[in-house]
């Protein structure tokens, strides 16, 4: 199970999860039209054919329920029943098929289990037709809280999308994997040209200098203008003096910091630097 609000990236995440699988899975859309969807997701127009996109915007209840062949382009949510052999029906032929429904909450709606009691039931048939025809189904939902349908899945994720000194910033994170190690449980990911890249764990790598060389002074631009210790930022700043304000992080001046330092010693000078994050050196 996906969770996440709207615009979050679950659509894009079932898209490019979909094309992964080269033909082998389905996408079932309750919310947009197929037309729709190639528009706003042109890539997948070459990475996803169209009978693997199931259009199932047009919800048919009262009618009669769905014939035994089903061929239709839109499915219909006359019969529960019927509406999971529909969908089943697409994909018998697929070996160890991948089933994406968005949304879970649209096919409750359609289908009229609006008492928790009823969807809970949807829940167990879904399920039940998950084990017996061993068809895989992720289902995509637009709420984070918990329900009872977390503990029958056997896996929940949850991407994020917050705003971050104005950036976007996104994040998947996964709360649950059954049997599974969940050994770094957040990952960051981008949605760059409609496309999901989720960021892989960074490892930091140790390096062990042998034999460092000093690098050569740099002169003092002015008697009262002196080097920073980096050449391209001397010729943009004509060096430290007075007063000079950098606004950043603390590892921009600790690089900064460190440029200096080496330069004075180099010059046989002295420093003194005050920082918030360690104590005066």
């Amino acid at each position: 199970m996906i969770k996440g609000a709207p615009g979050s990236g679950k659509t894009v995440f079932a898209l490019t999860l979909l094309s992964t699988l080269k033909g082998n899975g389905a996408y079932l859309s309750t919310r947009v039209d197929s037309d729709t969807l190639y528009m706003q997701h042109p890539w997948i127009k070459e990475k996803i054919a169209s009978d693997n996109i199931i259009d199932a915007t047009k919800s048919e209840s009262g009618q009669a329920s769905v014939a035994k062949e089903v061929s239709l382009k839109a499915l219909k949510y006359s019969n529960v029943p019927e509406f999971l052999k529909a969908v089943y029906t697409r994909t018998e032929k697929m070996e160890h098929p991948i089933i994406i429904i968005d949304s879970w909450e649209a096919v409750a709606f359609y289908t009229g289990h609006y008492e928790q009691r009823d969807k809970e039931e949807l829940e167990h048939n879904l399920c039940d037709v998950s084990r017996r025809t061993k068809t895989k189904i992720i289902l995509l939902v637009e709420y984070t809280g918990q329900t009872a349908l977390d503990y029958l899945v056997d896996g929940v994720v949850v991407v994020e999308s917050d705003l971050f000194e104005e950036r976007r910033l996104r994040r998947m994170v996964m709360q649950k994997l059954r049997g599974c190690q969940i050994t770094n449980p957040v990952r960051l990911f981008s949605l760059n040209k409609g496309v999901f890249k989720c960021f892989g764990e960074f490892k930091g790598v140790e390096l062990a200098i042998e034999n460092p060389t000093i690098p050569d002074s740099i002169p003092d631009l002015s008697a009262t203008r002196f080097s920073t210790g980096i050449k391209d930022l001397d010729r943009v700043t004509n060096g430290y003096g007075g007063f000079n304000l950098f606004e950043g992080d603390y590892i921009t001046y600790d690089l900064l910091a460190h440029a200096l330092s080496i330069n004075a010693l180099n010059l046989g000078r002295r420093r003194i630097f005050a920082s918030t994050m360690h104590p005066v050196t």
